[in-house]
């Protein structure tokens, strides 16, 4: 404690005098109050650019440009040269110098501002503390504008962002509607937690959890899929500790801040979008034809009637979303309104989705130092879910047609009865898809509020209250003469309650001596999670009803928690002549789930950037050429929570006794040293510019490494405990990531951009506290190992001879090594993406993005059930039916897991899109703007060798280590959309 103490005290110190200097500094000035004004425009057009953001650079003063372009700031400021940086979203920034003296109207004059259809200049505010141009910074960072979000039509935000971001594996776990979708940012940084990044809008931490709250075998969503993609303005992405230390013991597997939509100055301006569309899966399985049951040598074999029950549970899904939103504002008063409704019919018979979505932005100016900012998202969403099998499932519609013999007929008889299957463990698909019932409700509101306080020229201060609240109910509904186990029916009911609060106060100080420039950023965060789930469940329904009330037996459970982090940090950035910024930065975090001796955390943070091409000898020597060049280094520090809000308490379970509730202690003790995983990265880059920035390269190599794990670490019988989390593992991810953007041709009537990235991760576990283990829910085949990347597969592989070919038996049936081994890995060597954009006569447009995974492997379950004598629904099974292969031959091969191990690498066509823009005069006749017509694709085509649905796929949804698990998933379907976008 007396460290963190003393640490507090050197940083309030260091604020204070930078404060201090900075007014004794310019105390020594005479200040006068200028009036500056000035005209931004369109280079190539000459009209007014409305909205551009103009601002006094070392100064928090600026302003915004009217509708005629114009702007005026007024500033108190001593006499002197000054810079002043015209921006607006879209185009180069123009940087202006003007001379304050005796006269005190100043004007700057007409500033024409160029085009950049590369988006070089961009301005960031994530893991920076302020808004910040990306040439001051040390470490890379990804924006999307909300272009690259709506051309896209992905049904949730993070769909959005596949193949888009350089170090990001983002992969879709099913195509369920409103299904899960995992994020990894340069690797999976974490054992025993979750792997998602940090996800914050407008300055509001939300919660974006996969919670299954009823067994549906695996079908899980996550929270992330409640934001309307339809509302956001950008997107920041920071994948490492270098960027995300400000953020401290929530910051290990990243951050994505998404911005909304905001009201822009001028008069009101209405967007009504309709669409449509319809969806397919690719492909299936191919079935067993075979008109007999048994092997020629089998004398009771008879002969079947085969059925492919996939004609019968996947279906042509149809989707529609209407959009309307009003913008607009004046200087003083911006607002922003826009609502949602979808409907999506899953390409599984029986699921669907539906969602609506209000938001509603304020933004007003109060005086001319305050500015009130207000946000409110209402979201609610109701799902018709269908148990679509997983890793814990076995009653999922795919499941059962893997597990269900296809000669049997699974149709009602007259009365509308459904026959047991012959394996009556498992589900008659099409009972589940007609007669059994799970739907979701999820009610979500998420708020901002915002003060930004300018009561100095180089002093601002900034307020956010973020609130995220929500509850999911959700059900489970068996009728009464069900099969699987259900004869006397089921019925489950379960409430989530999730409450998220944080309130950040920052505070920023400019000064600027000479060619030197400072800013800083110094500031305190409170964060408040709390969470409520009750589940309740009973049998022996009467027959007529499925609530809970019909039930004879009946079980509930209850689980409740809180979560507190208080966190202080301080940063500082020093800029030399626009060409050298150095920045230094301590976070301190306090956390409710750290041991009491390990209560507070630091996590620090340095970067370099260095603008080469802006020393004179540079633009003299390969200026023409290489325009623009940066050196980028940067470090840092960042942390992960432990994954149980209660682990460094020893606690009670419940337990009955002669059926008298009790408690008794857990096997797990808990730790009072307990502390957060901490991430240290370090990452090396350049950007580049070539010929006048046609063409754009951000190049990073990163190394980062992760100690104090956390694992269960076994502990002898004495104690009475059988073990402990600790912190006791360490692993490793290094890896390069590379975005090239290109402007190959760019003329009045055509226009291409092409943008490729490239990237390449390598995770390794370099420590663990005892042997390695099976992953559970994994069949334990998912495995931990010291040496090797995460969640690798480990099982049988064949018997070989030393030439590599397999070995057989006597009668021609594959052997089995009596050794487990290392069989395959779910992570891939490289990502890959390539994005073209044409503009042809201004009015049509079309968009196309292929990316691919290479490398990665999927252990294809389905596939081995299928070819399991037993079941015999596969295509191959009817090589050992027809006596082409020995019998026996596949009751031997399904034990070799090595054989359901397969290269899942794909390149897919995951983005067509076609649009054309009317804004011709007889459009403006009837009162528009412009009218787009867009023809949109997602996940045309897949190129890959795999043998299943879709070689994008994990069972086990969002989960941190099983990886690459295909069990009976529904597939990614293939979907057209069709639009229609008004503006008026």
């Amino acid at each position: 404690m007396c460290d963190i103490r003393r640490v507090r005290t050197a940083l309030c110190f260091l604020l204070l005098t930078s404060v201090v200097v900075a007014h004794v500094v310019r105390a020594q000035e005479a200040r006068r109050t200028y009036t500056i004004t000035g005209t931004v425009v369109d280079a190539k057009t000459s009209e007014a650019l409305v909205g551009a953001n103009v601002t006094i650079r070392g100064t928090t003063l600026g302003a915004a440009t009217n509708r005629e372009g114009k702007y005026t700031i007024l500033a108190n400021l001593a006499p002197g040269t000054y810079r002043i940086a015209h921006s607006f979203v879209g185009y180069k920034m123009k940087i202006q110098e003007v001379q304050l003296g005796s006269q005190t109207i100043v004007e700057v004059g007409r500033v024409a501002l160029d085009e950049d259809p590369l988006l070089i200049q961009e301005v960031v505010v994530t893991g920076t503390g302020t808004a910040t141009e990306k040439a001051r910074l040390g470490n890379a960072i990804t924006t999307l504008s909300a272009s690259a979000v709506a051309e896209s039509f992905a049904p949730t935000v993070d769909a959005a962002l596949v193949g888009k971001i350089a170090g990001a594996l983002i992969q879709q776990n099913s195509g369920t509607p409103g299904g899960g979708v995992s994020v990894r940012l340069r690797g999976t940084s974490t054992i025993s937690a979750s792997a998602e990044p940090l996800y914050i809008i407008d300055g509001t931490i939300v919660d974006n959890s996969s919670n299954e709250l009823v067994n549906l075998g695996g079908y899980v969503g996550n929270r992330i899929a409640d934001i309307d993609p339809n509302d956001i303005d950008r997107i920041e992405v920071v994948k490492g500790a270098a960027a995300a230390a400000l953020y401290g013991s929530r910051a290990n597997n990243g951050v994505i801040q998404i911005f909304t939509k905001r009201g822009q100055l001028g008069a009101p301006r209405i967007v009504f979008r309709a669409q449509a569309g319809m969806s397919d899966i690719r492909k299936t399985y191919e079935v067993n034809t075979y008109p007999y049951d048994k092997p020629p040598t089998d004398p009771t074999r008879k002969q079947v009637a085969r059925r492919d029950y996939q004609k019968e549970i996947f279906r042509t899904g149809y989707e529609y979303d209407n959009y309307l939103a009003i913008s607009g504002g004046t200087e003083a008063t911006k607002y922003y309104v826009g609502g949602t409704y979808g409907y999506e019919s899953g390409v599984v018979q029986a699921s669907d989705y539906q969602k609506t979505n209000f938001r509603a932005n304020l933004d007003q100016l109060v005086g001319n130092w305050l500015k009130l900012s207000i946000g409110a998202n209402y979201i609610y969403s109701f799902t018709n879910r269908v148990p679509n099998g997983g890793i814990v499932g076995g009653e999922g519609v795919i499941t059962n047609f893997a597990f269900q013999p296809n000669w049997f007929d699974l149709s009602p008889n007259a009365e509308g009865k459904y026959p047991t299957p012959p394996f009556a463990a498992f589900a008659n698909e099409l009972e589940v898809i007609n007669r059994w019932k799970a739907p979701l409700k999820v009610n979500r509101f998420i708020g901002s509020l915002g003060l930004t306080a300018t009561p100095w020229t180089n002093v601002s201060i900034d307020y956010k209250l973020g609130y995220d609240q929500y509850r999911e109910n959700a059900n489970r509904e068996i009728p009464v003469g069900s099969s699987a186990g259900y004869v006397t029916g089921f019925s489950q009911q379960a409430t989530l309650d999730v409450l998220l609060v944080n309130n950040d106060v920052t505070a920023t100080h400019t000064l600027t001596v000479s060619d030197f420039g400072f800013t800083t950023v110094a500031g305190f965060s409170h964060q408040y999670f709390e969470g409520t789930n009750i589940t309740a469940s009973v049998r022996d329904l009467i027959p007529v009803a499925t609530i809970l009330s019909s039930g004879a037996t009946a079980l509930a459970s209850e689980y409740r928690e809180k979560r507190v982090i208080y966190g202080s940090f301080i940063q500082e950035t020093i800029g030399f002549q626009d060409k050298i910024f150095l920045t230094g930065a301590l976070r301190i975090d306090g956390a409710s789930t750290f041991g009491k001796d390990d209560r507070f955390q630091i996590f620090p943070k340095a970067s370099l950037s260095y603008v080469v091409s802006n020393e004179d000898w540079w633009r003299e020597n390969v200026g023409s050429v290489v325009n623009r060049f940066k050196f980028r280094t940067a470090w840092g520090q960042s942390g992960g929570q432990p994954a149980g809000t209660y682990d460094r308490f020893s606690v009670y379970v419940q337990q009955s006794n002669s059926n008298r509730p009790g408690l008794v202690n857990s096997v797990l003790l808990g730790n009072q040293k307990l502390k957060p995983e901490r991430m240290s990265e370090i990452e090396i880059g350049a950007d580049i510019g070539l010929l006048n920035d046609l063409v754009s390269i951000e190049a990073t190599y990163y190394n980062k490494k992760v100690s104090d794990l956390l694992l269960q670490r076994t502990l002898p019988p004495s104690t009475g405990f059988s073990g402990i989390l600790d912190n006791v593992g360490e692993l490793e991810n290094k890896g390069f990531e590379l975005l090239v953007k290109g402007v190959v041709w760019n003329s009045e009537d055509f226009r291409w951009l092409s943008t490729l990235t490239v990237s390449q991760n390598k995770n390794k576990v370099t420590e663990l506290f005892g042997p390695d283990f099976a992953v559970a829910n994994s069949f334990g085949i998912a495995r931990v190992a010291k040496g090797e990347p995460l969640g690798i597969f480990y099982g049988p592989k064949y018997q070989r001879n030393a030439d590599g070919s397999v070995k057989y038996d006597t009668l021609g049936r594959p052997l089995r090594d009596p050794v487990a081994q290392k069989i395959g890995d779910p992570n891939p060597d490289l990502l890959l993406a390539f994005v073209n954009d044409f503009e042809i006569f201004r009015n049509l447009s079309v968009h196309v993005q292929f990316d691919g995974v290479f490398g990665q492997d999927v252990f294809n379950f389905t596939r081995r059930i299928l070819e399991t004598p037993a079941f015999g629904n596969g295509k191959e099974y009817e090589k050992e039916l027809s006596g082409e292969v020995a019998v026996g031959y596949f009751n031997n091969r399904r034990t070799i897991f090595e054989e359901y191990v397969e290269d899942a690498s794909f390149v897919k066509l995951r983005e067509l899109s076609v649009s054309y823009r009317l804004d011709q005069d007889f459009i403006r006749n009837l009162g528009l703007r412009s009218l787009e017509v867009r023809l949109t694709g997602r996940n045309l085509l897949s190129f890959d060798n795999y043998s299943g649905y879709d070689p994008e796929v994990n069972a086990a949804s969002q989960s941190t280590l099983v990886r690459g698990f295909d069990w009976s998933t529904t597939p990614l379907p293939r979907t057209w959309i069709l639009s229609l976008t008004f503006n008026l």
